[in-house]
């Protein structure tokens, strides 16, 4: 499985020397991301294929982390939500 389904934008690569609004914004984009993958992963399993998967919506908890408190208590509230 990839890790991301399209292109990494160019607002989530510089969110990191910007605003918590932006720093939310991408990883709300990465949150998104890691939803499609778990749909996938669902489907695959459920079709009897093995799946392997380097990252996962553990890796955006440790990134907001790193963003600040904001930014992770909002991660965190969405990445609860994932299937």
């Amino acid at each position: 499985m990839p890790e991301f389904y399209e292109p990494v934008p160019d607002f989530v690569r510089q969110a990191f020397d910007k605003s918590d609004n932006e720093k939310i914004k991408a990883q709300n984009w990465a949150i998104d991301q890691h939803q499609l993958k778990a749909k996938n992963v669902s489907r695959c399993i459920s079709d009897g294929m093995n799946v392997v998967i380097d990252r996962s919506p553990i890796d955006v908890a440790a990134y907001s982390h790193y963003l600040g408190l904001s930014v992770y208590l909002d991660s965190i509230g969405r990445l609860m939500y994932i299937t």
